[in-house]
This record gives C-alpha cells, structure tokens and sequence, in this order.
C-alpha cells in the first residue's frame, strides 16, 4: 500500500499536494469571512462535499478552481446559519513573535488587507477573493452566483471600489506601506503557508470526518488505514488535473457531441501554422486566403490561431455554401484583440449586395460586442469588458422566430426579440474575416481586427446552450 501510495503522489510532490490544497481551503475559508476557530471545523465540511461529489469533477477544470466554490459556498451556509456575523477577532491570528525586517511591511500590509476583507458584504468579499485573490474565471463565478457574466463583472467593479474605500479608512489607523489596494491584492494573492501546528490540526478533522463517508469496504479487502484512502482520492484528483493540463493542448482538446457536425457550414481552426492560407476543415472547401498588411500564426486556445495587425484580413472565395443559409444561423470563435480601438472591428463578416449593408456581422464596437444584420433590421450589442490580450470566446445565435441571443464563454449576456427573420443566404458576396467589405469597392475590406482569433465556426442552425457551452470549453465540433 505504501508504494501505491508513492507512486500515486509522485507526479505532484507527494503528499506536500494534499496538505497544499487543505492549506489553500483554510485560507479560503478564512479569506471568505470565516473565524480561525470555525475555518477548522468548516475545513472538514469542504472535503466531505468534494468526496461525496467526486463524480461531478471534470478533470479539464481545475481541482484548486473546483475547491474555490465549495469553500464559498461552505462558508455562505455558515453565515447563513449565524444569527449574526462580527469578526471579534480579524480575519488572522495575531503572532507576537518578532518579524525580520524584510518581513514587516508585507505583514502590515497582509493585515490591512483582511481587514478591509472584514468590511465588505459577503457578495463583494466573494468576488474579489474568488476572482482578484483566487483567480477564477468570471464565466465560473457568475454561473456559481447563477447572475449574468455582465452583473458579475459590474459587482466585481463595485467590489474592487468598495475595498479601496475600507483600506483608505484603515490606513488611518494601521500602519503599513503606501501600496495601492491592486498592489495590495497582488501581496496577498500567494498567501504564506499556515502554520504547522493549524495545518496538522485541521488535517487530523479532516481525516476523521472522511472516515465516516468513505464506502465500505468488501469483508474480504485488505485492512486499510480510511484516512489514507482519503488522502489518495485527494491526491488522485490533484494528480488527474495536473496530468491534464500539463499536455499539450491538442492533446487536451476533446470532440464535442456528433451533433455538433450538423449544419456546419464553415470550420477555420487557424493550425495552418505558415502561409497565407487558411483552411476549411468542414468539407466544404472554403479556404480564406490573407489579403493585404500581414498576417501571422501564434498560439490559440487550442492548437496553432490566426494573428492579425489591423491591416489584414481574408476572403473566403466559395459562395456555393453560404447559399445553405436560411433564417438560422450561428457564429462562434475565440477572440483576443490587442490595443483599444473606439471604432468597429470584425471577426467575421459578409457584405449584402453592392452597399454598405451586411448579411451579417459579429465583432467589437470599442468593449461593446455586436451582432447585426440589415436583413434582420436590428442590431443586439452588449458591453464586454475585457482586458488587451486576454483570449475569450463569442457567440452569437439566430433563431428562425427571429430571437437572436449573444454568449461570452458560454454564459449568455443578453437576447434580442426585435428582428425580422429573413433568409441569410444567396448572393455572390464572399465571406470576410477579420475585416467587413462595406461598399461598392469589393477590393478592400475596413473595420478591421487586430489582435487574434481561433476556431471559427460558422453554421446554418441555432445551437443550444448546450453546443455553446461545449464550444467555449474548447470542445472541437469535428476530430482533430
């Protein structure tokens, strides 16, 4: 059992893993509003509901981002259940041994941070653990809030203002260096490891509370310690995770239904890699060839991506499958542009006859995502704030009655019932990424993209949520 045990703890440090993710929950929980002395025992409800949850765990996510949310939730129930919340104490216990020199402002300012921790609502104090200390994805918070991607980033805005206002209040008091309250965040966000005799404790709790929710075992299996049958599922998990996202990303990627091959019109990976080429992996033949400024390959969220410098972009020359369109339609990709730019830019386009009007067109309005249409006599636009150079995922879906929804990560952030359903295909207008051809010039396209873009698919139906979700969790509608 020993070298099971070994061999099974080996890819992460052995059992250092399981006491880093029992030391990450205490400060969670403790980050989260949880008193020192009810973090221990709230530890042991954290890995009772991950064991009794196992089989829920997806591998592609992180096990640390998977413990964020129960540790939240966990700690919510708590306050929940208190007839009233006050920190007699802070969020630390005090140490009154001597610090060394180098170790005292971070202690200062580690304390003014949990105070002012202390002061916000429990909704503000979770949006900045969990996504400023934490570092979970918006998309994972907002679902585990069940509010729209959009709310959730306007609450993390008000949260971030909210505990500028309680370290300006506490510096008033405490004494620490004049860091602002991001930089103060950043200090923060690796938290030194708790002490030994707080983590031996709590992983003794921990131990004997899986005891009880471990299954039994068949009378005739070896007798084995439960706890360490604990620690291995921990570690097994951890070990699963690491292993992967440690390969490489093609490898990571995984299909996605087979019913996301149907009504494919147009599927660019952008893995070409070299040249000024870009194939159609749907079967439709439609390669997109760079026209003009220059265009580059990097990395994308999975596989090789297209980069672009505001200058290029591509035309696809087959107009035989664009004729497939009838009044449904959806558009997804990953994004990632670069500098900020007030007017539009495209990530794919087609121009309606000889005028300045589209069949359609998904891109960026400043931080304002769009998807418009003149057939469909109205556009839906939604603010999406995103940071220069950070990789997110678009969608948009048209609906036959003439409903039209927009996703960002897979979490819808808003729908629009005001259109008239029209037929989206026909013509002889090539389709544009990167750029929108607008004009009776069909030689040069402007609105142009800069930055980068990865798996664009184009179809001739309305996904579900569903076939959203599973795009925007890097899940390829046809193999590699």
């Amino acid at each position: 059992m020993q070298d099971a045990r070994r061999v099974a703890t080996e890819p992460f440090g052995g059992t250092a893993g399981f006491e880093a993710e029992l030391d990450y929950v205490l400060r969670a929980l403790r980050r989260h509003g949880v008193s020192e002395r009810d973090a221990e025992d709230l530890a042991q409800d954290v890995f009772l509901v991950m064991w009794r949850r196992r089989s829920d765990f997806d591998p592609e996510r992180s096990l640390r981002a998977w413990l964020a949310g129960i540790a939240y939730k966990v700690a919510h129930e708590h306050h929940k259940r208190s007839w009233r919340f006050w920190p007699r104490e802070g969020l630390e216990p005090r140490d009154e041994r001597p610090l060394p020199d180098e170790e005292v402002a971070s202690a200062r300012a580690r304390r003014l941070v949990l105070g002012a921790l202390s002061r916000l609502t429990e909704r503000q104090r979770a949006m900045l653990v969990m996504h400023d200390l934490d570092g979970l994805p918006m998309p994972e918070i907002a679902a585990l809030m069940r509010v729209p991607l959009f709310t959730g980033y306007s609450r993390l805005r008000l949260a971030r203002k909210a505990f500028a206002r309680a370290v300006e209040s506490l510096r008033r008091r405490l004494p620490a260096e004049p860091q602002t309250p991001a930089a103060l965040l950043e200090m923060e966000r690796p938290a030194p490891p708790l002490a030994p005799e707080v983590r031996q404790r709590a992983a003794s709790r921990v131990r004997a509370v899986l005891e009880g929710g471990l299954p039994k075992r068949p009378p005739a299996a070896p007798r084995v310690a439960p706890w360490v049958l604990a620690g291995v599922a921990v570690l097994g998990l951890v070990a699963v995770a690491v292993v992967r996202r440690g390969g490489e990303r093609r490898a990571r990627a995984s299909a996605a239904p087979p019913s996301m091959a149907r009504g494919l019109v147009g599927y660019w990976r952008f893995d070409d890699g070299a040249g000024t080429v870009a194939r159609d992996r749907s079967g439709n033949r439609n390669d997109c060839v760079v026209q003009k400024g220059q265009a580059g390959w990097t990395g994308g969220p999975l596989g090789g991506a297209l980069a672009l410098d505001g200058q290029a972009w591509l035309e696809c020359p087959r107009v035989e499958p664009l004729a497939r369109l009838g009044r449904e339609l959806s558009i997804a990709l990953w994004v990632k542009p670069v500098g900020g730019s007030a007017g539009r830019q495209a990530f794919v386009a087609r121009q309606l006859g000889d005028g300045r009007e589209d069949y359609f067109l998904l891109g960026l309005a400043g931080d304002t995502l769009e998807a418009q249409s003149n057939l469909w006599e109205s556009a839906t636009k939604r603010r999406v704030p995103r940071p220069s150079g950070v990789w997110f995922h678009v969608a948009v879906v048209q609906k036959a009655d003439g409903r039209r929804t927009l996703y960002v990560d897979g979490v819808e952030i808003g729908r629009s019932n005001k259109s008239v359903p029209a037929v989206l295909g026909g013509g002889q207008s090539r389709l544009t990424i990167g750029g929108a051809v607008n004009g009776p010039d069909k030689r040069v396209a402007d609105e142009r993209f800069s930055g980068a873009l990865d798996e664009l698919v184009l179809y001739d139906r309305a996904l579900t949520e569903d076939e959203v979700r599973a795009l925007a969790a890097r899940k390829q509608p046809l193999p590699p």
